[in-house]
This record gives structure tokens, sequence and C-alpha cells, in this order.
């Protein structure tokens, strides 16, 4: 999980990167997803800590859970008010999906985690 959390990091770096310069922007908010990449990158680099893995991966899965809803919430308010579809709503739909992606993946792997630690007490 933490190489998963730092390559979805990446990815909102650039696409937050990406957007805010294709677009001119002067709005320091198009840096939202970028400003979520580098600390998803920060917790993916330092989870590789054996003994930090675990308190940072439930960190990284409740930013995503938080980035998650902000993007959902977002684009809920784009669709409701019918203002045109731009750069920003695809950005806040890519935010939204790679922040679901590893809320799920996050979700999956501790689950994983648990029936190994209980089929060991079963041994």
């Amino acid at each position: 999980m933490p190489r998963i959390t730092l390559l979805i990091g990446v990815l909102l770096a650039v696409v937050g990167v990406f957007c805010f310069l294709y677009t001119n922007s002067e709005h320091f908010t198009a840096l939202i997803p970028a400003a979520f990449g580098v600390v998803f990158m920060a917790l993916g680099l330092f989870a590789t800590v054996e003994d930090l893995r675990k308190h940072l991966m439930h960190a990284a899965a409740a930013l995503a859970l938080v980035g998650f809803a902000f993007g959902v919430v977002r684009i809920a308010m784009v669709l409701a008010s019918g203002t045109e579809i731009g750069t920003a709503f695809i950005e806040t739909a890519i935010f939204a999906a790679l922040c679901g992606l590893l809320e799920i993946l996050c979700v999956k792997s501790f689950i994983d985690a648990r029936k190994r630690r209980s089929q060991r007490v079963e041994s």
C-alpha cells in the first residue's frame, strides 16, 4: 500500500500542477489536488518504515475519504447549478476518482491484513 499511496500522490500532484498551468489559473484552489498529492507522497514514503505503516496508512485512508467526499460534493454542486463543465470539473472528477480508488484499496488492504492476523492466531 505505501507504493500505491505514493503513486496516487504523484498522479494527484501532476494533475493539480498541470491543470493550474494549463488554464493559466490565478486561483490557487486549482492546486488542491497537488496539495493532497504531496501529503499522500509523504505518507507513502514514510509508510515504508514497518513501525509506522499501520498508522500512516490509516491516515492516508482518512485523507482519501476527505478528498473523495470533497470531490463528489464539488461535482454535485456543478451539476446542480447547470454551469459549464470545464477543466476545473474534469480536474475535480479525476481528484475524486483517485481518492476514491485509494480509499477502496486501503479498506481492502485493512481487511486482508485483519484476515492474515486472525489466521496466524488460529494456527
